[in-house]
């Protein structure tokens, strides 16, 4: 039971009524503005109203509570009732109307307010609803009237949600619901009344005993206070108080093959959250299943109290067993047939006493089900190196000289190693044992005595690369056991005896690895021309075979002719540096020097003097994908086997054969298979993409999968990783003030000049200008929710999500660094560092031009500027301080908008028989070109405060493009450019500027003159604001009937910097591909291009989805671009309209599985789908809405006006569009004529005014499918 205001036409159900104030003649002085109710204005006072009587005021209704709005009281009660509204409290408050005195004339009629004598009673609304994230607090019931129904606290409701690992505890210190009539208190475990009920309270079970605890972070609290009077003995109250808990103090996972664990101790007589609910999950290897038992497991009741197994991961496993009472004991032995294992207790939600107390101890042990016997053969995986193009990497180890030197050092630094003594033959061993082995520390003495004295006898070092002859050593090992060495040759070739000269194993296998290897001829070993023959052919049969192959020779070399090597085999010699004493004696030579990085000196191993060398590839190479292929192991004895099988066996059953029956059962069974393949896979895929913790991300990644595509090779770079990154990062900090300085430099190249005057200041006063205000806990709680937590984090790695899950201890601090930072006009350096990532444009990635940068900017950072964003845009618009010729960045402002606006101006003026020049300006490095002092004093002019300046300044200073204020300040910049054109008008969507000029076909020439004039004009304020025109990228386009053009002269041309553009046929502006007479025609067909590919690619996985995912994957990848801007060439052709419908007829077939010659019509029907021109009549009429009630920018707002505007006549017609005269068919494609059309002929429940846009456009949807129902019908 309420009114409200009356405008037009009454809601349905409502009844309509007016009052009559016959207002004091004497001095009266009434006016009125603004938007007003029907009625009359004059000395006097008629007001008219709308009604809704059917029910009673007490019976509470569902209207959108999140802002403060009012209702008017009903006349049909006996005194002023306040309407009940869900969610809401209300105060009952009046107006009083002073009326005439002597012969008074106030009157009413029909369904009314409620009128007390000059008393006039309407009620205000509040929201009654309550969010808390704290990690404690409390709340209280609203206070209510006594002896009478108070709205405010018919329904309220609190929400306590904390960060995903906290569970929380509810207690009450007050608790009184008298009855259980219509008064309740209901607790929800969840976000809102869908969550499990806790419980209902009321009457006897209300008190402060009443103790609940969550499983979730989120707790819902419902109160109703009831509908009809009360007394103070019928009083709802209640006092409540929370405290949240860390969960994951109870919850472990648990990876060691085994293991135990135990219940959480309990505190004795009391409630205990932290064992109310804990959870322990086992998680092994593929190849394990686990045990389970226990050494302790007491549940006294089962109440509420239990322990719960389930076979797998969570709880919504199969469930093994539920323990408590009498079944939970130490028997109680539990096997997984999976690797998972969770186990959860719930130790109870009541007080508790030393006998009532869960415990249990468990342990665990996991079994390895692929331990199997090993058999068959040893596989050798001989692997190359991969570089360059394609080559071998063959690397030669010449160790044939310093064989004697390999002996000594075997002999000193590895202890001998000799098998246990053994009567018996030993029996060979398996695979993967080791024989048994002892240590034996002890080393001829003689022997290595007389290995040195010939060493010394037979030193010879060559002249290059040697630099000292001995180095004195003493004390080279602590053990006994090896005596003092005096004297050992840096560098010599130490002699064995002929009896122990042998080649190792080891040595002839490395050799025979070799290209075309020739055996070394011992008798001819120590002759060293042999061995450096032997050493040179093999590098020589080598390359022979593979002319390409990368070659890298490593060793201690002696009497070695380096030159010859490095001319006769192009090898290069990179070690530089000493690597024993200081001299260079260990050496790499190879041909791969551009590969490799230049080796690195490392200690030498073990006993060894000379140094280690390290040498590392320049970049990482790309793994090889490894691939096992299996086949069948037939030895030669095997062959003849299988052939005397293959004789025996007996084929004459295949003469019998039908050839059509037998085809008819492979196609059956092949059919079968595809089926079954065909149906697994949608079960996966339908399993994954329903998955109850999915969310939209990993819905997207099971789709990708599933949806063929071309794969995008990982982009990888030739050069050093961090060579490359200080190359494209000086290249992106420097590109900006490059652009800026070639801009400047056309000042004088063209003898540019200032031709626009400076805006004077606006707000002189202190009060006017714009001043930072210190925000609230509540506001910076706000923005941080309001950011994705999936973005990737800045430098220092905080991602959103952390800074979210922190928020309940660190808002109060992070507020004060917020306020901080606004109160001292300064922005922090810290948070001015960003992490820039390359995304490839076009040509070659490793082009740092061909890169766009993207900025990975700090969480703090981020949400100090949104704060900044916020004040200031507030401050600009109520200001209106930004040109209306700017779209960018806008509320209300869209691509759509400003290209609606502009096709209307062409269409007008082809109307008018006018052509239309659009030159669509590309300014290069807009947004990194920017001149900070410029912008600082284009902010002082828009009236901000010196200390904002600062603050501005501070931020600005060593910054980079890449920032949330970023776009409102560039819109700041160019705010001025829409005004220097003279003759043209300039509009824009942030730095996509077009220049517009609108003349007869007689006046060509002096177009031409007009327009090369403005571009100067605009070319002059780029340069003086650092912003540099591309003449390559900028069009010319002209718009005109065909008629028109034929008479535009071919050699019609502008200038630009010294080039003349030309008219071009077609061009894409703001997504949307316009030609010269609007017909749209090359959009159209581009857009079914691009539709129709991304169909194909849904219909090749439609298998796997079902109907409800197809149809989201079709709205998203599909509809989302063929609906792009539809109201600016929803007015193309029936030829092009009829191209997109089949557009949506394949979309349909592909959900609905409609075979290809089958009516589409009932597959449209079936999904509910507006066929597309219907749609775009839906969308038109959408966007008329918004002009209508001022939900778009103004400059498309003005352009529709009722006729009642027009005139002061009140005809039935007055509310209706007024209608624009078009002389040809050309204006009446204009989206004004259309949309006024549409409008006009809508029914009149959709053109209420109290309509919001969702309640509109499901009205309207509901009203096309019924014309197009009936239309088929």
């Amino acid at each position: 039971s309420y009114c409200i205001y009356k405008n037009g036409t009454c809601p349905k159900n409502m009844r309509s009524g007016w009052v009559f104030w016959d207002d004091e003649c004497i001095d009266n002085i009434n006016s009125h503005g603004g938007f007003l109710p029907d009625g009359v204005y004059n000395h006097a006072t008629k007001i008219y109203y709308c009604c809704q009587t059917d029910g009673n005021w007490y019976d509470s209704i569902e209207l959108p509570v999140s802002q403060p709005f009012y209702l008017l009281t009903s006349s049909s009660t006996d005194t002023p009732k306040c309407q009940m509204v869900k969610w809401a409290f209300s105060y009952l408050e009046y107006i009083v109307f002073d009326t005439e005195d002597i012969d008074n004339k106030d009157a009413q009629g029909g369904e009314h307010l409620f009128l007390d004598g000059d008393n006039k009673y309407y009620c205000y609304y509040e929201e009654c609803r309550r969010t808390m994230t704290g990690p404690s607090g409390s709340f209280r019931s609203h206070k209510a009237a006594v002896s009478e129904m108070d709205p405010r606290s018919q329904y309220c409701s609190w929400l306590i949600t904390l960060a995903e690992t906290y569970i929380i505890s509810l207690s009450f210190k007050e608790l009184i619901i008298p009855s259980c009539n219509d008064k309740f208190l209901r607790i929800y475990d969840g976000s809102n009344y869908t969550a499990p009920l806790l419980g209902t309270y009321c009457g006897s079970n209300a008190s402060t005993e009443v103790v609940v605890l969550s499983s979730t972070n989120n707790l819902y609290i419902v109160s109703n206070s009831g509908s009809y009077a009360r007394n103070p003995k019928n009083t709802f109250t209640f006092h409540a108080q929370y405290n949240a808990t860390n969960s994951t103090e109870c919850r472990r996972t648990m990876t060691d093959p085994s293991g135990s664990f135990r219940s959480h101790k309990a505190v004795v007589s009391e409630m205990d959250p932290r064992s109310q609910y804990c959870s322990w999950l086992i998680t092994l290897a593929e190849t394990y299943i686990i045990s389970l038992s226990f050494k302790e497991l007491t549940i006294p009741s089962c109440n509420d109290t239990f322990l719960r197994i389930y076979d797998g991961s969570n709880n919504t496993a199969p469930l093994l067993g539920t323990y408590c009472g009498s079944n939970a004991s130490t028997e109680v032995v539990v096997l997984s047939s999976t690797i998972n294992l969770y186990i959860v207790s719930n130790s109870g939600s009541y007080e508790r006493s030393a006998k009532n107390i869960l415990t249990f101890h468990a342990q665990y042990k996991a079994t390895n089900l692929a331990v199997k016997e090993k058999t068959g053969s040893t596989i050798i995986i001989i692997a190359t190196t991969v570089g360059g193009v394609v080559f071998h990497c063959i690397v030669l180890i010449v160790l044939l000289i310093k064989y004697k030197r390999r002996k000594r050092a075997r002999k000193l630094s590895t202890p001998v190693n000799i098998p246990q003594a053994d009567a018996t033959p030993q029996e060979s061993l398996p695979i993967d044992q080791e024989p048994v082995y002892e240590t034996v520390p002890c080393v001829n003495q003689e022997y290595y005595d007389d290995v040195a004295t010939k060493a010394n006898e037979s030193e010879d070092i060559s002249a290059e690369g040697r630099t000292s002859d001995h180095e004195e050593v003493g004390n080279t090992m602590e053990n006994d056991t090896y005596k003092n060495i005096d004297t050992v040759t840096q560098d010599s070739d130490y002699v064995i005896p002929t009896h122990e000269r042998r080649e190792s194993y080891e040595d002839v296998n490395m050799g025979k690895n070799l290209p075309d290897y020739e055996p070394l001829d011992l008798s001819k070993r120590e002759a060293d021309d042999y061995q450096k023959d032997h050493l040179f052919s093999s590098l020589d049969a080598a390359l022979n075979r593979y002319p390409n192959a990368g070659i890298m020779l490593v060793g201690d070399f002696n009497r070695l002719n380096y030159r010859y090597i490095s001319n006769h085999f192009n090898l290069r010699q990179t070690v530089k540096n000493a690597t024993r004493g200081a001299a260079i004696l260990d050496l790499i030579f190879t041909n791969l020097f551009h590969h490799y990085s230049t080796p690195q000196i490392l200690p030498g191993i073990d006993l060894s003097d000379h140094n280690s060398l390290l040498i590392r590839p320049l970049r990482r190479a790309r793994k090889a994908k490894v691939e096992s292929i299996f086949r069948r192991n037939v030895k030669p004895s095997m062959k003849s086997c299988f052939g005397r099988w293959l004789a025996s066996t007996d084929w004459s059953f295949l003469e019998t054969l039908s050839n059509s029956l037998d085809w008819d059962r492979y196609r059956s069974c092949r059919n079968q298979i595809k089926r079954k393949l065909r149906e697994s896979e949608r079960k996966f895929v339908y399993k994954r993409i329903n998955d109850k913790n999915s969310n939209n991300n990993s819905l997207w990644k099971t789709v990708r999968e599933c949806i063929p595509r071309n794969e995008k090779t990982r982009l990888t770079y030739s050069g050093n990783v961090v060579e490359v990154a200080n190359k494209f990062n000086e290249y992106f900090s420097s590109v900006g003030a490059k652009a800026a300085e070639e801009s400047k430099a056309l000042i004088t190249s063209y003898g540019l000049t200032s031709t626009h005057p400076e805006t004077p200041h606006k707000f002189s006063a202190e009060i006017d200008k714009f001043h930072f205000h210190p925000v609230s806990c509540d506001v910076i709680r706000k923005i941080v929710c309001s950011f994705p937590s999936n973005k990737s984090p800045g430098p220092d790695k905080v991602s959103v999500k952390v800074i979210k899950d922190a928020l309940p201890y660190i808002l109060q601090p992070l507020t004060d660094i917020v306020n901080c930072s606004l109160r001292e006009s300064l922005f922090p350096s810290a948070w001015k560092l960003s992490e820039v990532i390359p995304l490839l444009k076009e040509g070659d990635h490793e082009i740092a031009k061909n890169n766009r940068p993207i900025s990975l900017l700090l969480a703090a950072s981020k949400i100090c500027e949104r704060v900044v964003l916020e004040q200031f845009t507030a401050y600009v618009e109520q200001k209106k301080c930004l040109s209306v010729h700017q779209s960018g960045n806008r509320k209300l402002h869209s691509t759509e908008t400003l290209n609606l606006f502009i096709s209307d101006k062409i269409l007008k003026s082809m109307d008018d028989k006018e052509v239309v020049a659009v030159i669509l300006l590309d300014l290069s490095k807009a947004f990194d070109s920017i001149d900070h002092v410029l912008l600082l004093k284009k902010l002082q002019v828009l009236g901000v405060s010196d200390d904002a300046l600062c603050w501005f300044k501070s931020y600005l200073t060593g910054r980079q493009q890449g920032s949330i204020l970023g776009p409102m300040l560039f819109n700041i910049y160019i705010n001025d450019l829409p005004m220097v054109p003279k003759n043209g008008n300039l509009k824009s969507y942030v730095d996509d500027s077009k220049l517009l000029l609108s003349f007869s076909v007689n006046e060509v020439n002096s177009a031409a003159a007009k327009l090369n004039e403005d571009l100067r004009r605009v070319v002059s304020w780029c340069s003086l604001n650092s912003r540099l025109i591309n003449s390559n990228k900028t069009k010319l386009l002209v718009f005109a009937t065909r008629y028109m053009l034929k008479q535009i002269p071919a050699d019609f041309h502008i200038l630009l910097l010294g080039k003349k553009l030309f008219p071009v046929t077609s061009a894409t502006d703001l997504g949307v591909t316009l030609d010269s007479g609007l017909t749209y025609d090359e959009h159209v067909t581009k857009l079914v291009s691009s539709c129709v590919g991304s169909l194909c690619q849904i219909n090749r996985a439609r298998h796997l989805f079902d109907m409800k995912t197809l149809i989201l994957l079709i709205n998203a990848l599909v509809f989302s671009k063929l609906y792009y801007c539809s109201t600016i060439w929803s007015n193309s052709s029936k030829k092009n309209i009829a191209k997109l419908q089949k557009v949506q007829n394949f979309a349909a077939r592909i959900v609905t599985g409609t075979k290809k010659f089958d009516h589409i019509t009932p597959s449209l029907k079936q999904l509910n789908w507006l066929p597309v021109n219907y749609m775009l009549r839906f969308r038109d009429t959408v966007m008329a809405y918004k002009c209508v009630n001022g939900m778009a920018p103004s400059y498309l707002c003005r352009m529709f006006q009722t006729r009642s505007q027009l005139h002061n006549l009140n005809t039935r017609s007055s509310e209706l569009l007024e209608i624009p005269l078009y002389r040809t068919a050309t204006g009446q494609r204009s989206f004004r004529y259309r949309a006024s059309c549409l409008w006009n002929s809508l029914p009149e429940w959709l053109k209420d005014h109290n309509l919001n846009l969702e309640r509109f456009k499901s009205g309207l949807r509901s009203y096309l499918v019924q014309q197009f129902l009936d239309e088929q019908n």
